[in-house]
């Protein structure tokens, strides 16, 4: 296995899906008017309904099979859970499709076929990512995007449609293609010639994953609680500045669950005994992560000047990177893994909570948007600081701490005090003299040493 191979496929797949995301995300309300526009977000939103619908199954398969070898998997159980997803699906299909059939409602028709095709091709992801077959799911999570982009492009350009059904046809064929694909592939390496029905296995897997689902349901809350909090607490454009700021952090979010997930199926296969050097490369990943604020800023000043407004609040909101990387990667992961099912959710819904109560905090000490970034980025580093004693080989040591007050302080200090150009030479110039004296070992293992079999390795 070789971990920096298996993360450039995903980092490729990613940037490949955000490029394409952004892409559509212009284009497609510029062509479309109001109304069509809003019936084709109203499918999308749907779409993330249906994404619940599976109530926990697809995660419970992640965790079942993460980091287990081929050769290990029983094949007539895994057939199995295979056909008893599709049934499951088609039957909750079939309301919904009735439903629309009656209503004449198309958004609602299409929406039902979503349930086997858009979760079926997830399941196979989500499978494919757990065995750590990283070429499959990059390769096939590629075609998803360009095809859906190339398609959107050609509709608007050259056939110059403008109302939202092709566009919903497109998103829905482009899912429908990849999860036929799966199949294909999926019953020529797979395929055994009985099925083994385990009615004790479903149960189990439903209740593993329901804790899994829930938990991420809530964490993609924490991440949306402080545009919340702006958007209803705050003007209009406040809001839209606070959202352009969460969009350039989305982008290294994007960087960052390459990384996650590509550790779940290495950490699962316990590959851990230098976990701790993994979680310093996590750190010192994320400060030159941090640094890309600087290259943020000078696309600002030159083509977005109506932004530049939004400089220091960014500011306040990348100070999070470092230890969003060690919770997004490590913290979650090792959640799952070593079965505290119930304690992820409970962590969740403990930190979203404190979120809230920061923010409110926030709200009364001074109603600023400025507030509500640096109380966002207080919750992330409590995270980081306490969630660590959940795990003994990672506790939080004192120079982890010293490095990160450090990294706090040269990062407000270059982005304060300098020029663009100076400050990004600054920082970097003294991150990288702090980290090769905090974690001297560490840094020359990311720069220096041959790639090995081994998760802890770069």
């Amino acid at each position: 296995m070789n971990i920096k191979r298996d993360l450039i496929k995903v980092l490729f797949s990613n940037i490949i899906v955000l490029l394409s995301s952004l892409a559509s995300g212009f284009i497609i309300p510029a062509v479309l008017g109001i109304k069509e526009f809003a019936n084709f977000k109203t499918y999308m939103l749907l779409i993330q309904f249906a994404g619940l619908l599976h109530v926990g199954f697809i995660d419970g398969i992640y965790l079942k099979y993460g980091g287990r070898e081929l050769d290990s998997i029983d094949m007539n159980s895994l057939n199995h859970e295979h056909r008893f997803f599709l049934i499951f699906q088609l039957i909750l299909m079939i309301p919904f499709l009735v439903i629309g059939i009656i209503k004449r409602d198309i958004i609602l028709i299409l929406f039902s076929f979503s349930f086997v095709i858009v979760n079926g091709h997830t399941f196979f992801m989500f499978f494919y990512q757990a065995i750590g077959d990283f070429t499959i799911s990059s390769i096939f999570k590629t075609f998803l995007q360009v095809y859906i982009f190339i398609a959107n492009i050609t509709i608007i350009f050259i056939f110059k449609l403008n109302t939202y059904l092709p566009f919903v046809i497109i998103h829905l064929s482009a899912y429908f293609f990849s999860f036929m694909s799966f199949e294909l592939l999926f019953s020529k390496k797979f395929s055994s010639k009985g099925i083994k029905f385990n009615n004790k296995g479903i149960k189990e897997i439903f209740s593993n994953g329901i804790y899994i689902m829930l938990g991420n349901i809530i964490f993609i809350l924490i991440f949306s609680i402080d545009r919340w909090f702006v958007k209803l607490l705050f003007p209009t454009n406040d809001f839209a500045y606070y959202s352009f700021v969460v969009s350039l952090m989305t982008i290294i979010i994007i960087l960052i669950s390459s990384v996650s997930i590509v550790l779940f199926p290495y950490l699962s296969k316990r590959i851990d005994n230098n976990i701790l050097e993994i979680k310093e490369k996590i750190i010192l990943v994320g400060t030159l992560f941090s640094g890309l604020y600087f290259v943020f800023a000078w696309v600002i000043n030159i083509f977005l000047k109506k932004y530049i407004i939004t400089l220091p609040l960014s500011m306040y909101l990348f100070l999070s990177i470092p230890v969003i990387g060690v919770i997004y990667s490590l913290y979650l992961n090792l959640y799952k893994i070593e079965k505290s099912r119930k304690k992820y959710l409970f962590i969740m819904v403990k930190y979203i909570t404190i979120s809230i109560i920061l923010n409110t905090f926030a709200i009364f000490i001074k109603k600023d948007i400025k507030s509500i970034a640096i109380s966002t980025t207080m919750m992330f580093y409590l995270w980081y600081y306490f969630s660590s004693f959940d795990f003994e080989r990672i506790k939080v040591k004192f120079k982890e701490l010293v490095f990160l007050f450090l990294y706090v302080l040269i990062f407000v200090c270059t982005v304060n005090y300098l020029s663009l150009f100076f400050g990004f030479l600054v920082y970097y110039l003294l991150i990288i003299i702090v980290s090769w004296l905090f974690f001297k070992n560490t840094v020359k293992n990311i720069f220096f040493k041959k790639q090995k079999n081994n998760i802890g390795v770069s």
